[in-house]
């Protein structure tokens, strides 16, 4: 039986985005960067050095909203306004993207989770958007692989809890601990 991990990474790019590419390339661990749009202009050397390393790149909107809490244009203008800066980035790299993925921030697909009321569809509608868009789903159980195009996380390290990590590389050697074991 074949098995695939997906280690995926949220709220890229960062200071720490090189650190964690070595340290990820050094030992083989293949993951994938979310990119959050506005922090892209402020690192975009660290995020076409990780595309050159051969990390895919996936959207997680420009500013990181609740996308129940915005309207549907507004997701739709987080969704391209990342995309144009994760194409150049691979434009720049010389490489041609893999595939388009997108996770939405806090895992809110804009459906206001029963407490907001929002417009009808809305998470249909924005569905419908990133599949026009090319985006794909990977390759793993889906609650409705039909229905959802986005990338869901199944452990979430909560990680972006912690008042302040001043030495990633100690979390990253925890993680490729895990995942040789689970391999």
């Amino acid at each position: 039986m074949s098995r695939n991990i997906y280690l995926t990474i949220d709220d890229a790019p960062s200071k720490h985005m090189k650190k964690k590419v070595d340290f990820l390339e050094g030992h083989k661990i293949p993951a994938l960067f979310f990119c959050r749009g506005e922090f892209i202009p402020l690192y975009r050397d660290l995020v076409i050095d990780a595309i050159q390393k051969g990390f895919p790149i996936g959207n997680h909107s420009y500013s990181h909203p609740y996308f129940s809490s915005i309207s549907l244009e507004e997701c739709f203008k987080e969704i391209l306004k990342t995309e144009e800066l994760i194409d150049a980035c691979y434009k720049t790299a010389g490489i041609e993207r893999p595939f388009k993925v997108f996770r939405f921030p806090f895992g809110d697909r804009g459906g206001g989770e029963g407490i907001l009321k929002i417009e009808e569809n809305k998470v249909e509608k924005i569905q419908n958007f990133i599949k026009d868009l090319g985006f794909v789903s990977l390759k793993f159980q889906h609650k409705n692989p039909d229905e959802f195009v986005d990338i869901l996380w199944d452990w979430d390290t909560e990680d972006y809890k912690a008042p302040l990590i001043q030495n990633s590389e100690k979390y990253l050697k925890k993680i490729g601990r895990i995942l040789g074991e689970n391999a």
